[in-house]
């Protein structure tokens, strides 16, 4: 799934990127500020965002925004995980979009937790340097957004969760219908989006995903799948492979049982994922039912 065009505008394109935004900050106090965000309420969240602005050059930036620095036990925790996978964390604290200011909450120790896990049950080929993109962007809005889930561009992959999620709750639609608790949610996003990056690197693996599940362009240019009730409702997947891969990735390692037979052997089969603990977990339970 793309990311939300406002956002993507937002982090790709504005004065702060996040690559570098410490170092780049225009404001010597955002570099070494703390944003240790203890968030119970909007007024108090708008109240300091407010704040910040007005002690920067921000407010005359409409694509500028402040970064949150994690500290403390949060902050050592993130630190582990960066090492660990080789990956930048950031989430940003807010910034002004279309002279509006949009607020984001931070991801709570328990969430960070949930990601932790949604990381190290990756495909082992996925920790390979050429696919494993810069940043994760982490962003829990303020307010109402439909387009919470996530997104992939430009090397960044954004996690996006509603202001209020819950780890042992179940999502809202449409991935709340298969979807039992919040943590398998970041599980499927991570897995979700990071597989485009890996498409994006490695076109071939897409290619036998497509004949595999037999995908095909009609006479107009368009992707058509047959057996078309096959697709997870979820996404552009109905009429883009690329989705549709995606989509049956995460699905692997949340829900297979929703997947049809040629998909698990796609998996089962193909060397990117052959050696995914998922695929064998899921060969080792068919093997138990004959």
């Amino acid at each position: 799934m793309s990311i939300k065009k406002e956002v993507l505008r937002t982090l790709a394109t504005g004065s702060l990127l996040l690559a570098g935004c410490k170092a780049q900050a225009k404001s010597p106090e955002i570099a070494k500020h703390s944003y240790e965000l203890k968030v119970n309420s909007f007024e108090v969240a708008k109240a300091d965002f407010l704040a910040e602005i007005e002690a920067t050059e921000l407010k005359q930036e409409p694509n500028s925004f402040l970064l949150r620095e994690f500290r403390g036990e949060e902050g050592e925790f993130i630190r582990q995980i960066e090492q660990e996978f080789g990956i930048l964390i950031d989430s940003p604290f807010g910034w002004v979009l279309e002279g509006k200011q949009v607020y984001n909450l931070a991801w709570s120790r328990q969430e960070l937790d949930a990601l932790s896990q949604a990381l190290r049950g990756l495909p082992p080929f996925y920790r390979q340097e050429d696919v494993t993109p810069n940043e994760l962007i982490l962003l829990k809005m303020i307010g109402n957004f439909e387009d919470y889930e996530g997104g992939y561009s430009i090397n960044l992959i954004q996690l996006s969760l509603p202001e209020d999620f819950g780890l042992q709750a179940r999502p809202a639609a449409p991935l709340g219908a298969y979807l039992e608790s919040g943590s398998k949610l970041i599980r499927f996003i991570l897995l979700h989006e990071w597989t485009h990056k890996v498409a994006e690197v490695h076109p071939e693996v897409l290619e036998d995903w497509k004949l595999a599940t037999d995908w095909y362009l009609n006479d107009a240019g368009q992707w058509i799948k047959h057996r078309p009730w096959e697709i997870f409702p979820y996404g552009n997947a109905g009429n883009d492979p690329n989705e549709d891969f995606a989509n049956s990735v995460a699905l692997m390692a949340v829900r297979p049982e929703v997947l049809t037979p040629d998909r698990i052997e796609f998996f089962r089969s193909n060397e990117f994922f052959k050696d995914w603990f998922a695929v064998q977990n899921r060969q080792e339970h068919l093997n138990a039912k004959k």
